[in-house]
């Protein structure tokens, strides 16, 4: 085995103070947002009253818990909470036909 005596003093240590179940415990947590302790005020009110973009998104939060975060930060805060935003389509152009027709009886002399 290759390990360093620092590391098997330390997990001597941790055995004689837990035992087995202290040694095969994982001590490392990953970093939670701010964000989430007002995560439910935030997803209530993006219910609510949708935002239409990233940026008044972030503006609503900032407003709302007087936390600022980036667009990349409160966007990946959406996709946890599984909010999307939704992609929109462009307005179809006028059919000439129906626009001369329009013009023609509406404005007629």
């Amino acid at each position: 085995m290759d390990a360093h005596r620092n590391s098997i003093s330390e997990w001597i240590a941790t055995w004689q103070q837990g035992g087995y179940d202290a040694i095969v415990q994982v001590g490392y947590s990953t970093n939670k947002s701010e964000l989430e302790i007002h995560a439910a005020s935030i997803t209530e009110l993006f219910t609510a009253h949708p935002p239409r973009s990233l940026n008044e998104a972030v503006l609503k939060v900032k407003e709302l818990t007087t936390i600022q975060r980036s667009p990349t930060c409160l966007r990946s805060f959406m996709k946890r909470h599984h909010f999307h935003f939704l992609k929109t389509g462009h307005i179809p152009a006028k059919d000439a036909r129906y626009q001369h027709c329009f013009l023609a009886t509406t404005f007629a002399k």
